[in-house]
């Protein structure tokens, strides 16, 4: 069971931003505030414009892995994996995992993670809280 809960509102923009949840700590959040304050402010401007636009096609930062729902944003050499789905009015985007790029390639076994949780969303096995995981 994905458990996963809204962590910034895009009112009257086309997408909102949600962040699984894990022991009791958001995904995103734990994430972010281990960056440098530089690569944070990169990763929640990137963010903004995700609220603003819905999707984006800079492939240098915004990458939808082939045959998923998943979705790569990327900053230097941080990533965040994010399951992405439109519903009648906006997208939605669920932030799955971060981690740091490695020297070479992308980190499979953090894709192949980010895509069964993504499936595991897709096939009803999620529920959105509004307090911590369950851990």
């Amino acid at each position: 069971m994905v458990e996963y809960k809204l962590i910034n509102d895009g009112v009257g923009r086309k997408a909102d931003i949600y962040s699984v949840v894990n022991r009791d700590a958001e995904v995103y959040s734990e994430y972010i505030s281990g960056l440098e304050n530089k690569d944070r402010k990169k990763f929640v401007s990137l963010f903004d414009f995700i609220k603003e636009l819905g999707i984006i096609k800079i492939k240098e930062k915004y990458e939808v892995i082939t045959g998923t729902d998943v979705v790569e944003l990327k900053i230097l050499n941080y990533r965040i994996l994010a399951h992405r789905t439109k519903t009648i009015t906006k997208y939605k985007y669920i932030v799955l995992l971060g981690f740091k790029k490695p020297k070479k390639g992308t980190q499979q076994r953090k894709i192949e993670l980010a895509k069964k949780m993504s499936l595991e969303i897709i096939a009803g096995n999620a529920i959105e809280t509004t307090g911590g995981g369950n851990g």
